[in-house]
């Protein structure tokens, strides 16, 4: 039939060796490809950060990398995220394939290993998050195919860009709005390392974000990250060259109770990352989250002029922080949804 494509020969999938540069430097390609095509707002890991993230043995999660060969040539790609520490009952997946070969049982091959691989640690949920245009958030062929393989929607977020600079004059109206209703507390930014006495204040309220952002259908308990942990997050971070700003409000008994994290994308990447922000439930009320976001922001455009734009997603029912983040000037760009699988 005119048109149609060609079937493929017999697939082999596979786990894939991460010390083969040759074969990590393929995946990470095909994974680029496939991520970026008609979506300019998606960033891609740079192929340092995947020989680091498949590479190195980290305490809180496990990543594998999988590919689909036909013959010799890799023609699909994917990855699978198994925790180790808090959510041990979640794993998180990727699929990836180049848009000239879609539609021939790539992807779904694909994610049959990720299922497999799962369910193999465990987990009793495989999720896949993905991106595409509002108007196509009922029917885009991305969530056809999540759809068709037994994904459900979990939870819509949306994807948001800030180009910067953000004026001076701006940050600092909301910076002196906030400051009035934050009596006592104290304001403080820190490049990579959290100070020793602030350590386990910190990690417990970083630890309440899974369970403090709004949820979707699956249940999340607190993480776990802890001392050791962090340390290895942290020298992962500054090994790659990706600069990782924190801003924290610190109550009048010296706690940490808010934050707001930055990450600086490397491989040459004019992009900033917005984590996580958070403020403890009894602290809220004082404009805690308007505060650590815009002297995080503050801080890191004031170092870092070369970055041209602060990419985050927020679930499309959090309107405190959607909120905070509109007055800062970010725009809406596309749907993140996510999907669950229960295995």
């Amino acid at each position: 039939m005119e048109g149609a494509q060609p079937s493929l020969r017999a697939m082999d999938v596979r786990l894939i060796d991460p010390f083969d540069d040759a074969l990590l430097r393929r995946w990470h390609q095909v994974t680029e490809v496939a991520m970026q095509h008609e979506r300019p707002w998606v960033s891609v890991p740079s192929l340092e950060s995947d020989r680091s993230r498949f590479r190195e043995e980290i305490p809180f999660d496990r990543a594998e990398a999988v590919a689909a060969f036909e013959g010799d040539d890799m023609v699909g790609a994917g990855y699978v995220i198994i925790n180790r520490l808090g959510n041990v009952d979640k794993a998180w997946g990727s699929v990836a394939v180049e848009p000239h070969l879609r539609r021939r049982g790539i992807g779904s091959a694909v994610l049959a290993l990720l299922v497999d691989r799962a369910r193999a640690a465990d987990a009793d949920y495989l999720f896949l998050q993905t991106s595409y245009p509002f108007e196509e958030r009922e029917s885009h062929p991305y969530r056809r195919f999540a759809e068709a393989n037994g994904f459900a929607l979990d939870l819509d977020e949306i994807h948001r860009v800030l180009p910067l600079p953000v004026s001076e004059e701006l940050l600092e109206h909301l910076a002196s709005e906030a400051r009035v209703r934050h009596e006592g507390y104290r304001i403080e930014t820190w490049l990579y390392d959290v100070p020793e006495r602030y350590l386990d204040s910190w990690l417990e309220v970083h630890n309440l974000l899974a369970v403090d952002a709004p949820a979707g259908v699956i249940p999340w308990d607190e993480d776990r990250m802890d001392r050791p942990t962090y340390e290895k997050e942290r020298d992962l971070l500054r090994g790659l060259g990706r600069a990782f700003y924190t801003t924290v409000a610190i109550s009048p008994d010296e706690q940490v109770v808010a934050f707001s994290d930055l990450v600086l994308q490397d491989g040459g990447s004019t992009r900033v990352s917005q984590w996580g922000t958070l403020v403890r439930r009894d602290h809220r009320g004082h404009r805690l989250g308007t505060a650590v976001k815009v002297a995080n922001l503050a801080e890191v455009q004031r170092r870092h002029p070369e970055r041209t734009e602060v990419h985050t997603t927020n679930a499309e029912t959090n309107a405190a922080m959607v909120g905070i983040n509109e007055t800062l000037g970010f725009r809406a760009v596309a749907v993140h949804p996510g999907f669950y699988r229960k295995l």
